[in-house]
């Protein structure tokens, strides 16, 4: 079933609210702010979560990510962007980065940019500890795209 939450349970205002006032948020507060903003077992969740912007939570990103799994349930599905756009030939942060090169400079780029392996390569820095976290998850299912 996916449920969508109303805005400001989508943007988690209250949650990064409360937790920056405090600095520190517990994984038993993230369940209580999980359930009060809609978060229900058997629900199809997308994150898009920054740990800087909660605040020091207790467990890091592996705390957070069991909190949202256990908040799922068994039935619910944890979704997280785990793009590398770094070693994409066609994202934007690729073309920033060869832009200016002459075309040998350009084939020995892509020479040893990494292949893209879904179980191994791991999410570009950009997208955060918990995405990180989340594939690498046993049962994670990362997509060859």
């Amino acid at each position: 079933m996916t449920t969508m939450l109303p805005r400001t349970a989508r943007t988690g205002a209250a949650l990064i609210g409360s937790a920056r006032a405090r600095n520190t948020l517990t994984t038993g507060q993230l369940a209580v702010g999980l359930a009060e903003l809609g978060v229900r077992p058997g629900m199809v969740l997308h994150v898009q979560a920054s740990l800087r912007a909660l605040g020091w939570v207790t467990g890091g990103a592996a705390g957070v990510a069991d909190t949202l799994l256990d908040a799922l349930g068994g039935a619910g599905t944890l979704v997280a962007y785990t793009a590398n756009p770094e070693n994409s030939a066609t994202s934007r942060i690729h073309k920033n980065a060869i832009a200016g090169l002459s075309p040998a400079q350009v084939t020995a780029y892509l020479d040893r940019m990494p292949p893209y392996d879904p179980a191994s390569t791991r999410c570009s820095p950009t997208m955060g500890a918990l995405s990180e976290e989340i594939r690498t998850r046993p049962g994670a299912v990362r997509s060859s795209h």
